[in-house]
């Protein structure tokens, strides 16, 4: 699994970033713990927030903490069936606002050499209907709980986090940029 995160990261990115993510050892939960609970704080509770939250996230910890996070986009399976299939990247030419919701089906989370990163699953879970399998499968944890952190071989083995993409420096700023938008627009 990791192999194919060093590929995209060099498809996507270039390979002094490869090789960066790839020496990174995270050993400090508490700096993902407390931005995540910054982002959730900050962002308003809106469906299909994954790929502009996990964009934050990633600038967050790159810039301010020196984290060589990643934003991966593909698909998400809870007990071997699709709960969002990735058939394409995001757009490359993504603005403050562009809007990709109604175009783009997969979903996005953040990874640190090891660790999977999903801030906005119990959100998008809380927003769905109460019998998608989603839905029921989180709600054990509890409405809008806050984020997934966890090295891979601890994921819940139901659930499955298929990378197809890695987001371009570009797309996470602007995703960002957008995220930031949003946030101060839902503070007016």
């Amino acid at each position: 699994m990791n192999e194919i995160i060093y590929n995209l990261i060099e498809k996507y990115k270039s390979n002094e970033e490869k090789n960066e993510y790839i020496e990174y050892v995270y050993d400090d939960v508490e700096i993902l713990k407390q931005t995540g609970i910054e982002l959730l704080t900050e962002v308003p509770i809106l469906p299909g927030l994954c790929a502009p939250m996990s964009a934050r996230w990633a600038y967050i910890l790159n810039k301010n903490y020196s984290i060589p996070a990643i934003v991966v986009a593909g698909n998400l399976k809870l007990n071997g069936n699709t709960i969002f299939n990735c058939n394409q990247n995001l757009p490359t030419k993504i603005t403050s606002e562009t809007f990709f919701k109604d175009i783009w089906n997969g979903h996005c989370w953040v990874e640190i050499n090891g660790i999977i990163a999903d801030i906005s699953i119990f959100r998008t879970a809380a927003e769905i209907s109460k019998s998608h399998d989603l839905n029921k499968y989180f709600s054990n944890f509890g409405k809008n709980k806050g984020a997934l952190i966890a090295k891979k071989n601890y994921i819940p083995c139901e659930l499955e986090y298929i990378p197809k993409y890695v987001l371009s420096n570009m797309q996470i700023e602007a995703l960002n940029n957008g995220l930031k938008e949003l946030i101060k627009q839902s503070n007016i």
